[in-house]
């Protein structure tokens, strides 16, 4: 079926890249969808064989995003915000050994979507939001010390529209400090900072796959994370707190051996699942 397909998707997307553009009259868009006859098929290859909730073709895509951003773990979800919620949330799990503790607050710049901030105040934190640069539209490293107070406990600054932070003095104030970072890099997938991709100087990043950004899932986002820990908590809370796709789940399995698996749920957590489409 889909080879009968393929050849007029391909025509359609041919067609539409010969539009004219008229300098001066073609109004120029905010956003334009990034996928193409290839990400089209895929779809349809997804829908065609009625396997369309997450599976291989997600891990795939995580270990593939992974190795672009030479991370050692990449967690699909639903969407960036959902990618910020979950971040946040397993900062925040109270089984995370080294978690922070709702009530305290958290750093963050005025100046980006409600996406952000609104995560903050679901796990119990307070937004401390600190004004941009009028330049950058990014928050300035200044502005994030003099912003530290007795009970901050982290630091989310935001790559804003492809322009990476100085994430760099960011992090280095926030280890001086003894605070946690993590970084909303939901519109800046694949900015770099002297070689080294954002969304990798914090304990955990975040990235958008929305329509409008620089590869589309339609919806979707992605959290990554060198930590193993984080790691497993990440994957846990994405669906519901299940063990399922846990790496020790023959461990955890024998720790409860009166609970069949399938239905053995060690955390709170969340349905943000993506799917293969």
């Amino acid at each position: 079926m889909l080879s009968k397909i393929r050849p007029l998707i391909r025509r359609h997307f041919r067609e539409s890249a010969r539009r004219e553009f008229i300098p001066g009259k073609t109004r120029i868009p905010l956003s334009v969808p990034t996928y193409g006859a290839e990400e089209v098929e895929e779809a349809l290859d997804s829908m065609l064989s009625t396997w369309v909730s997450m599976g291989k073709k997600v891990r795939q895509f995580e270990e593939a995003f992974a190795h672009y951003l030479d991370s050692k773990h990449a967690v699909m979800v639903n969407s960036g915000s959902s990618a910020n919620l979950l971040a946040l949330s397993v900062l925040t799990n109270p089984l995370l050994k080294d978690r922070i503790r709702p009530g305290t607050e958290v750093i963050t710049p005025a100046v980006t979507w409600v996406t952000t901030v609104y995560p903050i105040v679901n796990v119990g934190c307070t937004p401390v939001l600190v004004d941009v640069d009028l330049e950058t539209f990014n928050i300035l490293p200044n502005d994030v010390e003099r912003a530290i107070g007795p009970k901050t406990s982290a630091v989310l600054p935001v790559h804003l529209l492809g322009a990476p932070c100085q994430i760099g003095q960011i992090k280095r104030i926030a280890n001086e400090h003894d605070l946690r970072l993590l970084e909303d890099a939901c519109e800046s997938t694949g900015a770099e900072v002297r070689g080294r991709k954002v969304g990798t100087f914090g304990e955990m990043g975040t990235f958008s796959f929305f329509m409008s950004h620089h590869i589309s899932t339609m919806e979707g986002g992605m959290i990554v994370t060198d930590r193993d820990d984080m790691y497993e908590f990440l994957k846990a809370m994405r669906a519901f707190g299940w063990v399922r796709d846990l790496s020790n789940l023959e461990k955890i399995a024998k720790e409860n051996d009166g609970i069949d698996p399938r239905f053995l749920f060690v955390t709170s957590g969340f349905n943000l699942r993506p799917t293969e489409i």
